[in-house]
């Protein structure tokens, strides 16, 4: 075949294999576990070494390769390498071969790949190598032909076969002729998908052929993309991927399907409670690529298999109810006829659902009435439901020239461009067709997926860090904060371990190339993920403290509910003290006891309710007051102080009462001389001052009063006239004063005479106009209406003259203060 010329096995049939040729085997105790698999004794079954494979060959793990076995070169069955086969006995079918490894392996015989899938297409793409040059792609689209793929010509160096979207044809043929270990298959299709919509498969470090030699190696990442609007969310996936789910919309039905065998989960990336499925959103998306090589030992070929996923892509069936034109023609009746015939026959579980829907729209009166001039139309739609957020390939443009004529914005297409993964790879490879572009690529491809994964992380977190703050929206999107933040946690770690062992057997399968090449392309991928580790380093502490920061908000947010939550209880026990002092004084009322025989008056209950009402809250009152908790406060720290003076044991919460009282006795001790001390020392001086100002006036009335108090004595003893015992005691009141009285006055200092009035003078003066006035008034009022109303009622007058006289003297000193006013405003 000429270089760059694509061989096809169906335009050229391939020479006659030559006779098999047989070669001692080794009997080495290390098989392999597609040898392990193929050859169990316990099955009874055989299975030919049929494709000449090397399965010694050295692979990127921890265990040294195990010595080269020499097997067939060609695709013919040779006993003698199978030496428990039987004569005649057909090979056995790559069903046969994960039957026997569901035997003795768990996850094969519950996993994906002995399970059908839901469809059974095929799409495998392959390249030859030879000279350093690749061919043109070749396509396979029948799993029948996949046998072909065995057929190498002799100068070919490498083949490379990309297989997207794995289905059960598919995998029974690729097994079958290339030998495959069906743990290949099984860890590419851990939560894919494939078999329904339960993901949550164990990893395969959890199994227990985790040790053992493998011919391969797979590596997941995520792949950051738009979650375009669809109509089922991810609590419909599982029925989804089981059967077609129907949904009802008003005079429409919309039946979603999915159309690849791979269909994973995706990672919400956003933080917005209020995005439903009905919206674009980011999410991560998860993919996969596993790798199988494996040689020829006679040509010294290498084939290797590339397993990579297909983009998400449904299908969408309208229903809906369409007029028909005035010539009794529906538009579009082709296409209409066209996609009614595609549409399979509904599962009984959604007919039961649009009838129960149907139902349910006659009872509630919003049934349709369809038009009798009108056809039942369908529409089919096939849909990718992710949108590319930055493209993988390079786009370059001139903003500035680029929007000025529809021509030059081709080049800005390619950022809408979606493209799965295998035509990343082979787009690439059609255009640069050297050895080492499958590495170039998958690290290429795998670099810029996770460089914008932590670009949307890093968004995540910065919003995290700015809404954390907001009580309310802390509330709403706390939870979502945590499935992102315990995601990335454990998503990053993951890939960052797993990247190291991938690329290392990248390149290790890279034989195309010289030591010196392969050394260069590895000092080149390091350094690149390097920056890249170092970019997840980064975001992974910043996660860390991300998540400190939220367990510290969640805690201080708690204990604001827990304060508010008490605040709320406090305020209702604000009514206690307004009930329970009622329920107190009507339970006493109540009680059936000899006191309280008699009814007593309503007016009682209400005295009674309402003083033990006012005690309780005064009490209340007293105990939350301030100068209660600094006294408690005092208290305790002078007891905390004196327990560690006398070396006596105090816990932290509780004070023993004995050692308060004790405390308080040793203060009282120390203080009661001092406070009396003080106290006899204050009362002197307010004694001495209280002297200074109204000693004279005491003096002056204790004086007269001894003086004229004996004789008045004498004379009200005496049974004389009233009106002479008054006469006589006024006259011995005024001759006492001027004899005793006067003398005092004149031979008292000034300052001790003039001490009150000089006191009573500066209160006047430092006082307002208005207090002036008031004082003014109730003198003239004392003067003037007092002592003549007193005059007046103690007379036995008549009521009436009493009355008149009363509203006489009111109208007159009226009228003067009147008067007095007015003169005092004109000056």
């Amino acid at each position: 075949m000429a270089a760059g010329r694509p061989y096809d096995p169906v335009l050229e049939q391939p020479e006659p294999p030559a006779p098999p040729q047989t070669h001692p085997v080794s009997r080495d105790t290390t098989n392999s576990l597609e040898d392990l698999l193929r050859n169990d004794p316990f099955t009874g079954s055989t299975v030919p070494e049929a494709n000449g494979l090397d399965y010694n060959l050295p692979l990127p793990v921890s265990r040294p390769p195990s010595p080269p076995r020499p097997c067939q070169g060609d695709r013919l069955f040779d006993p003698q390498l199978v030496p428990h086969a039987l004569e005649g006995e057909s090979p056995p079918s790559y069903g046969d071969i994960i039957e026997n490894a569901g035997k003795v392996l768990e996850h094969i015989k519950n996993g994906n790949v002995g399970k059908p899938s839901r469809h059974g297409r095929t799409s495998i793409t392959y390249y030859d190598y030879h000279d350093n040059l690749i061919s043109d792609p070749t396509h396979i689209d029948d799993s029948a032909n996949i046998e072909d793929l065995c057929y190498v010509p002799e100068e070919v160096q490498q083949r490379l076969i990309f297989v997207e979207d794995l289905s059960k044809p598919m995998i029974d043929a690729l097994g079958e002729n290339f030998t495959i270990n069906p743990e290949f298959f099984e860890e590419h299709l851990l939560n894919s998908g494939y078999a329904g919509g339960k993901y949550d498969s164990p990893p395969a470090q959890n199994w227990s052929t985790a040790s053992f030699e493998k011919s391969y190696m797979s590596f997941r990442w995520i792949r950051p993309v738009y979650r375009l609007p669809t109509y089922f969310s991810s609590g419909d996936l599982e029925d989804l991927l089981e059967d077609s789910i129907t949904h009802f919309t008003r005079g429409r039905s919309i039946t979603t399907g999915i159309l690849t065998n791979i269909f994973r989960p995706e990672w919400g990336l956003w933080t917005d409670p209020t995005k439903t499925v009905r919206m674009k959103r980011v999410c991560g998306l998860e993919e996969r690529v596993s790798i199988w090589r494996k040689k020829f030992v006679d040509q010294n070929t290498e084939i290797v298999i590339v397993l990579l996923d297909p983009l998400p892509e449904i299908s969408e069936t309208h229903q809906y109810w369409a007029s028909i034109d005035s010539q009794g023609e529906n538009y579009n009746d082709d296409d209409a006829s066209h996609n009614l015939s595609m549409i399979e026959e509904e599962p009984q579980r959604v007919k039961d659902q649009r009838s129960f829907a149907k139902s349910l729209d006659w009872i509630i009166g919003r049934e349709r009435r369809h038009d009798p001039k009108s056809v039942k139309k369908c529409e089919v739609q096939n849909t990718v439901i992710i949108e590319q957020i930055t493209p993988r390939q390079a786009v370059s443009a001139d903003l500035d020239c680029v929007f000025r004529t529809p021509q030059s914005m081709v080049h800005l297409e390619k950022l809408k461009e979606i493209k799965s993964t295998k035509s990343e790879i082979c787009g690439t490879l059609e255009i640069h067709r050297g050895p080492l572009i499958l590495i170039k690529q998958l690290c290429r491809i795998i670099k810029q997926d996770t460089m914008i994964l932590l670009n949307q992380l890093r968004q995540v977190l910065d919003e995290i860090d700015i809404e954390i703050i907001d009580d309310t929206k802390m509330e709403d999107r706390l939870g979502l904060w945590r499935q992102v933040i315990n995601r990335a946690q454990r998503e990053l770690p993951e890939l960052r371990s797993s990247m190291e062992p991938f690329i290392d057997f990248l390149l290790k399968s890279n034989t195309l190339n010289s030591p010196v090449e392969a050394a260069v392309m590895k000092s080149e991928v390091t350094q690149d993920f390097h920056e890249l580790w170092n970019n997840m380093d980064h975001i992974i502490d910043r996660l860390q403290r991300t998540s400190a920061s939220l367990i510290s908000n969640m805690g201080l947010l708690d204990s604001r509910r827990s304060i508010e939550e008490a605040h709320a209880v406090a305020r209702l026990t604000e009514l206690a003290f307004i009930f329970v002092p009622m329920s107190f004084a009507a339970s006493v009322f109540g009680m059936q006891i000899e006191p309280f025989a008699n009814p007593v008056p309503i007016r009682d209950f209400f005295v009674v309710a309402i003083a033990v009402t006012l005690s309780a809250y005064l009490m209340r009152m007293t105990m939350r007051s301030h100068w209660l908790i600094d006294l408690k406060a005092g208290v305790k720290h002078d007891v905390r102080r004196y327990a560690e003076r006398n070396g006596q044991p105090v816990q932290s919460q509780a004070l023993p009462i004995l050692l308060v009282f004790k405390s308080i006795a040793r203060q009282l001790n120390a203080r009661i001389p001092n406070t009396w001390k003080w106290a006899a020392k204050r009362t002197r001086l307010i004694a001495e001052k209280f002297w200074a100002v109204f000693g004279f006036s005491i003096s002056f009335v204790l004086l007269n009063g001894v003086a004229s108090g004996i004789p008045i004595t004498v004379l009200w003893t005496r049974g004389l006239d009233s009106n002479t015992q008054d006469a006589a005691s006024i006259g011995i009141v005024f001759i006492v004063t001027v004899t005793v009285g006067v003398p005092f006055w004149f031979i008292s200092e000034p300052e001790f005479r003039n001490a009150l009035p000089k006191l009573i003078i500066g209160w006047v003066r430092r006082a307002s106009w208005r207090v002036r006035m008031t004082l003014i008034y109730l003198i003239l009022t004392a003067t003037f209406t007092v002592v003549p109303l007193a005059l007046i009622w103690t007379r036995p007058l008549a009521t009436g003259i009493k009355t008149g006289l009363t509203v006489g003297v009111m109208i007159m000193v009226t009228l003067v203060i009147l008067m007095v006013t007015l003169l005092g405003a004109l000056r």
